[in-house]
């Protein structure tokens, strides 16, 4: 089971997706907008096509629609953590967001 998902399709997201795997964590980085074989090529980072399973913690980097029409409730724990970065999700549906 993975510990992260990040979505995400910035530059600046890589950065933290590369911190988190530096402390031993897995990510899933899912994008339904990023282009696969690009991320891959330059920054070495495989999408996951779909969000499967459950996640530990699920951190939203960016505002796309189609991350509103999730259910979290299927991709998490009752212990996960939820953190939206670009206030997505409404508030009471996440555990911190700036």
């Amino acid at each position: 089971m993975p510990s992260w998902v990040w979505a995400t399709s910035a530059c600046r997201v890589v950065d933290v997706v590369r911190e988190l795997a530096d402390f031993g964590m897995r990510v899933d980085v899912h994008g339904p907008w990023a282009l696969p074989d690009e991320l891959a090529a330059v920054y070495g980072i495989r999408l996951v096509p779909a969000l499967t399973g459950t996640y530990e913690a699920v951190v939203l980097a960016v505002a796309h629609d189609a991350f509103k029409k999730l259910d979290f409730s299927q991709l998490t724990q009752s212990d996960s953590a939820i953190f939206d970065l670009k206030a997505t999700l409404p508030r009471e549906a996440t555990d911190a967001r700036l």
